[in-house]
């Protein structure tokens, strides 16, 4: 949670190193010709998966199947952080007044007190 507009970058950072990561892994493996087996699997974790799974198509070195599988953990992926994003927007940005702790905006924790 950042107080100041100014803090977003910084903390936004952490979330952009996966993509960074992947990036530069797929540039390695396209200009090399081969795919290891870490850069396979790296096509379907969803954060990577766009680098990797072209890089892999590119290579010829990937399945209809598996072109299939990782889009759809991909789509998963994406309602899943979707959904959350959007508890932690109701919790966090739609009340006025106090500042809103951390732990306040787990979706299970809030569940949990409203059932009581």
């Amino acid at each position: 949670m950042a107080e100041r507009q100014a803090q977003v970058q910084t903390l936004a950072f952490p979330l952009a190193l996966p993509v960074i990561f992947a990036y530069f892994m797929a540039t390695t493996t396209l200009a090399s010709g081969s795919p290891s087996t870490s850069f396979e699997v790296l096509a379907y974790l969803p954060p990577t998966a766009p680098f990797a799974v072209t890089v892999l198509t590119a290579l010829g070195a990937i399945a209809w199947w598996q072109f299939a599988i990782s889009a759809a953990v991909s789509v998963v992926y994406t309602v899943g952080v979707a959904r959350l994003a959007m508890a932690v927007y109701r919790r966090s940005i739609l009340p006025t007044g106090a500042r809103v702790r951390l732990r306040d905006l787990m979706p299970l924790r809030q569940l949990a007190r409203e059932s009581r």
